[in-house]
């Protein structure tokens, strides 16, 4: 299952030109190579559910990126923003936070209380300190703790 997801996530990020067929063959291991190059990613060329997650979430912050249109300001912006790092943070770890939007849904919540759990801190399923802390050591996203 693990190689199909990656061969899905693969084509829909344009790394991967073959079918989706759960085998790992030398295109597969040539587009999982081209993802890990181009994200910065130890190369090397195995399909995992991590790596599935991984490309999913890029992809959503790509297509997000994508819209031009205009908002109004947000005054939960900060908050919304923290959020979004703590869900990014997350899914890179491959806690499945939910869809990266910003919003503390109860997808997102079970995801901080699963890591919670997982490093040992209290399981309040609520952005604080520690997780903060924590999770910019583990997930790469050093900024988390800077607000």
């Amino acid at each position: 299952p693990a190689v199909e997801e990656v061969q899905r996530q693969l084509l829909a990020s344009g790394y991967y030109k073959g079918s989706v067929d759960g085998v790992v063959g030398k295109k597969t291991r040539q587009a999982i190579e081209a993802y890990q190059q181009a994200m910065g990613l130890e190369m090397t060329g195995e399909p995992s559910n991590r790596l599935a997650e991984h490309i999913r979430y890029t992809r959503q912050i790509a297509e997000a990126s994508l819209f031009t249109g205009t908002v109004e300001p947000d005054p939960d912006a900060a908050a919304r923003a923290q959020v979004r790092r703590v869900q990014l943070g997350l899914a890179e770890l491959a806690y499945s936070p939910g869809e990266i939007t910003g919003d503390l849904t109860d997808q997102t919540r079970a995801a901080i209380k699963q890591f919670q759990q997982d490093r040992g801190l209290d399981q309040t399923g609520e952005i604080a300190g520690a997780l903060l802390a924590e999770l910019g050591k583990l997930s790469g996203q050093s900024e988390l703790n800077s607000d």
